[in-house]
């Protein structure tokens, strides 16, 4: 496992210099990556990466930041249903 590429995000964003890209990119991968755990069956490791991105993009969404026209709450929806119904 040590190859996949989820552990390559991990990676970059925690031993990165400054922690990594950004918390909207940052909070985006973790919900992508909580997906593909969700995907391959391992819905507690997709409810914690997505929530965290959720709780990422949140803190993010109440600032004035650029959301790059994305819709940062249905982004949050869509993947908390989910990991909720399965891919």
């Amino acid at each position: 496992m040590a190859g996949t590429p989820d552990r390559g995000l991990h990676r970059g964003f925690f031993e990165g210099p400054g922690h990594g890209i950004g918390v909207p990119w940052q909070g985006l991968a973790q919900i992508c990556v909580g997906l593909t755990h969700a995907a391959r069956g391992n819905s507690v490791g997709a409810l914690r990466l997505v929530e965290h991105g959720a709780a990422r993009l949140a803190e993010y969404g109440s600032g004035k930041g650029p959301t790059y026209g994305l819709d940062l709450p249905a982004v949050v929806n869509c993947a908390r249903d989910r990991t909720r119904t399965g891919p």
